[in-house]
């Protein structure tokens, strides 16, 4: 029962409290606030009373505990958040992965080539540079033999045979 009810249980209510006679009587003649009580307030008086504030403690009770399941319901929520978020960016990082392996690979496949296709024109650049090389020493050999009697024709100022 609630505090403020146990006095009537008690016995304890005030015939004639002093603030009721505070008008009347002069400052001299104080009373005591508790007088003898004149009568106990009956049990059903009450129990409407009471009976209201059960209700409202139960009422208090089904909040609390409808609160505790929302609250456990939106910890469960933020857990299954967590954990597709956790395998989202998973899968992200294993998809991107993935595209970096692709990209290193083709990023070889075309420095090889790029390298072979090197090779290849260094191979023909030598080739020709040899061949032009092979082409002037033959000239080179033919002609040496006019240029060697142009040069002694100057040199001698006659012409040779």
């Amino acid at each position: 029962m609630p505090y403020f009810l146990r006095s009537f249980t008690r016995e304890s209510d005030v015939r004639s409290p002093s603030f009721f006679k505070a008008f009347r009587s002069s400052a001299l003649n104080s009373t005591s606030a508790r007088a003898m009580p004149s009568r106990t307030a009956p049990d059903w008086l009450f129990t409407p009373l009471v009976r209201v504030m059960r209700a409202r403690e139960g009422a208090v009770q089904s909040a609390r505990s409808l609160a505790a399941q929302a609250e456990e319901r939106a910890r469960q929520a933020t857990a299954e958040f967590e954990s597709r978020t956790r395998a989202a960016r998973q899968e992200v990082a294993q998809q991107m992965e993935t595209a970096r392996r692709a990209a290193n690979e083709e990023r070889t496949a075309l420095l090889e080539s790029a390298r072979a296709e090197a090779g290849a024109t260094l191979a023909d650049a030598r080739a020709r540079l040899q061949a032009d090389a092979a082409d002037a020493r033959a000239r080179l050999d033919r002609d040496v033999n006019d240029i060697a009697s142009a040069i002694a024709e100057r040199v001698l100022g006659r012409k040779t045979s």
